[in-house]
């Protein structure tokens, strides 16, 4: 069976990083906790302070699935539309 990588490249506004930065970490540490999330990265951009990215690997595409029904997943997504 085959990985399942996502790589998010998120766009922050202004003044809105540490905001981001919570809600990220919040998510990458409970996804961390699902028995097939295998890495779960929060990376800043230095030369941007504007720009970040979540790097996530999954067991297999099911997985990343499922991992999007998660409650932690749903407050992230909610919590960052803006």
């Amino acid at each position: 069976m085959s990985k399942f990588v996502i790589c998010a490249q998120h766009f922050v506004k202004d003044g809105a990083m540490e905001s981001w930065l919570r809600l990220a970490r919040a998510n990458s540490a409970a996804s961390l906790k699902e028995p097939r999330v295998e890495r779960f990265d929060v990376l800043v951009d230095r030369g941007d302070k504007n720009r970040a990215l979540l790097y996530e690997i999954y067991e297999s595409h099911a997985a990343w699935l499922e991992h999007c029904e998660q409650p932690h997943f749903k407050t992230f997504v909610d919590g960052v539309k803006d």
